[in-house]
């Protein structure tokens, strides 16, 4: 298994979170449509610990669920639905249910979930939430 990019690691957890009917973009869009994923770059806090043991961890990394244009009691119910551990809209059952995002990662688990309050995306504020995974990929180069 060939190392794979930032941006296919992006473009896979994207594409588990279409099958739960978030909308998504694996770059931050101007504007969006709720309930929308924000995908984004994965932070990598030490390239020196993380690479060249044959395998990459990606700890914490944020994926932010937007639901609705105000903090109301629709928009807490949608991010209730898709952080919750269980549910036809559970962003963390489709992504452990298919660890390998496809075969894209070796591993990957969701470490916990918070909040955020209102997020503004191209001037419109959105109420939402954030969930941290860890993912863990071939450090091997083809």
């Amino acid at each position: 298994m060939a190392t794979p990019t930032l941006w296919e690691l992006a473009e896979a957890v994207e594409t588990r979170a279409k099958t739960i009917g978030l909308r998504s973009k694996a770059e931050r869009p101007g504007s969006i449509d709720p309930p929308f994923l924000m995908v984004g770059v994965p932070p990598i806090p030490d390239y020196r610990a993380t690479f060249g043991r044959g395998e990459v961890i990606i700890p914490n990394w944020p994926l932010t669920v937007l639901t609705s244009a105000e903090v109301d009691r629709v928009g807490q119910k949608k991010l209730a639905e898709y952080l919750s551990w269980t549910g036809p809209k559970s962003l963390i059952r489709a992504l452990e249910n298919e660890p390998t995002l496809g075969g894209v990662v070796i591993d990957l688990s969701c470490q916990s979930s918070r909040p955020l309050g209102v997020e503004e995306v191209g001037l419109i504020g959105y109420f939402g939430g954030e969930l941290l995974i860890t993912v863990e990929v071939s450090g091997e180069e083809d």
